[in-house]
């Protein structure tokens, strides 16, 4: 592990030339991707087939350049590099202006967003103004059915629910799990490969002692994020970042991944103290014992298809990926999408989700008044 500051990793000369270069080239075709209707773009049919595997072995000449690009993939898509076509990177990239915004943790909205008390304080008001009662909570939703006059949802409890409109904020790769009718014309699953498993974590402590010792707190493990890509085993740590809030109440928050034995780290064999040492053990060396003292440990984990019991589309080879994202947005009768795979701006974010939320709405309205 190597520390250094400012924001050029330590690499070889060669590799950063390397890395310059492929920046500039991602920079300059990312700027051809129409975000509005991606298979309008006009290299969308060669994006469509071209992995980006496959792109950085054709414009990386270094094989550390290679591996850092992989390992940024892994920081911020979890996929199969060999699976992930250049439409879904050039999108992703695109949708936030840019490679600096996409790879800087400074510029991204990916991560240095933060609300007031919390986004959980976002989550009381909207529930504060909907009114509790009117909230249905813990509801596997199995179908959504659309006919001339209304919606009906239907709950794996057997209850149903009728209303104007639905607004569906679901990942697309849980979308196989919901059955609707009218069928989908398109599956948006099928536009992206299936993810790896991952474990995001949060460690609370009194003070943040790293700062003292004139750390940032940030981590970014290459050799966690390749093994994720070789699903091999060993460093379970992929990053971890300073999360201290305004207030100084002091966090680190970072994300685990691990195929193999480090599967046990995000299954049900491993509890969350279980985990939560392991962690520690790895922190230890980078930050000193103090890390071995914190107030609480909390830990989410993003396993979709365990956790909403769906059954993961495989994406087939006619599958184009241009052409699904370009109906992403496209409402199916009753049915508005507003996840924030829908936005256009830092797509997959809490920023993306907030824009799809907006323009979502305002579908909605459109329709409702003019039913009125």
């Amino acid at each position: 592990m190597v520390s250094y500051s400012g924001s050029i990793p330590p690499l070889p000369y060669t590799a950063l030339l390397d890395l310059l270069r492929y920046t500039r080239k991602v920079d300059g075709v990312s700027k051809d991707m129409d975000l509005e209707n991606p298979g309008a773009s006009a290299h969308a049919a060669e994006w469509d087939t071209t992995s980006l595997e496959d792109f950085r072995k054709s414009v990386l000449w270094t094989e550390v350049g290679r591996q850092t690009v992989d390992c940024l993939a892994a920081t911020f898509f979890s996929m199969n590099i060999s699976e992930l076509k250049l439409t879904n990177y050039f999108y992703a990239v695109a949708s936030d202006g840019g490679w600096d915004n996409h790879s800087d943790k400074d510029q991204s909205r990916k991560f240095n967003i933060k609300l007031k008390g919390g986004w959980k304080a976002l989550c009381n008001k909207l529930v504060h103004e909907i009114d509790e009662c009117n909230i249905a909570k813990n509801k596997c939703v199995t179908c959504v059915e659309d006919n001339s006059h209304h919606a009906i949802i239907k709950t794996a409890e057997g209850k149903q629910y009728t209303t104007k409109t639905v607004v569906c904020t679901v990942p697309p790769n849980v979308l196989g799990a919901i059955e609707f009718d009218p069928v989908l014309p398109t599956n948006p699953a099928t536009a992206w490969p299936q993810p790896y498993t991952r474990i995001n974590f949060i460690l609370t402590y009194s003070t943040p002692f790293w700062r003292d010792d004139v750390k940032c707190g940030d981590i970014f493990s290459m050799s966690s994020s390749l093994n994720l890509l070789r699903q091999t085993d060993d460093y379970p740590v992929m990053v971890t970042f300073d999360h201290t809030d305004d207030n100084g109440n002091a966090a680190l928050a970072g994300v685990v991944v691990g195929p193999n034995t480090l599967r046990k780290t995000v299954s049900a064999e491993f509890k969350p103290g279980e985990r939560k040492e392991i962690i520690m053990q790895y922190l230890k060396d980078p930050f000193g014992d103090k890390v071995m003292e914190p107030l609480d440990y909390q830990e989410l984990k993003w396993d979709p298809y365990i956790e909403f019991k769906g059954t993961p589309p495989h994406p087939r080879n006619n599958i184009k990926p241009s052409e699904i994202l370009s109906t992403l947005r496209t409402p199916h009768g009753r049915v508005y999408w507003a996840g924030s795979y829908t936005a256009t701006n830092w797509v997959g974010t809490l920023s993306g989700a907030v824009q799809a939320g907006r323009r979502a709405a305002d579908e909605v309205l459109n329709r409702l008044n003019k039913s009125v």
